[in-house]
């Protein structure tokens, strides 16, 4: 898993991801034909001083770390609102793991609609 730190990555996520809301955290993303995986979590200033911020986005990377969820290839980024700084870790955790399940059933029933596969055999 890699990091998405360009600005214009985000603005790409942002304009042309497909994106889904948890509560207080965003998801958007884009399926990757290649099999890396880049994340980038965004917090706006909002939240809360940078020692929050940084303690926040802490968390989502070790829950991205801890799911149970098959993560398909592909970018992934966060956005995350002021409420998260009242969650603890399990509850950002849950949060977490539940976008990406989404994310992947979806990248999965896209593929299947539009027949294409991940792996061909004989690749």
């Amino acid at each position: 898993m890699h990091s998405i730190s360009k600005s214009s990555e985000f603005a790409e996520l942002r304009n042309s991801g497909v994106r889904i809301r948890g509560g207080p955290v965003s998801l958007s993303y884009l399926a990757s034909d290649d099999d890396d995986v880049r994340v980038g979590i965004s917090i706006p200033r909002k939240v809360g001083n940078a020692v929050s911020r940084n303690k926040i986005k802490r968390r989502v990377k070790a829950s991205l770390r801890d799911i149970d969820v098959e993560v398909q290839p592909g970018r992934y980024g966060f956005l995350i609102y002021p409420e998260v700084a009242r969650l603890n870790y399990h509850q950002i955790k849950e949060i977490v793991s539940s976008l990406m399940a989404r994310a992947a059933q979806r990248m999965v029933s896209d593929n299947d609609i539009h027949g294409r596969t991940d792996k061909e055999p004989g690749r």
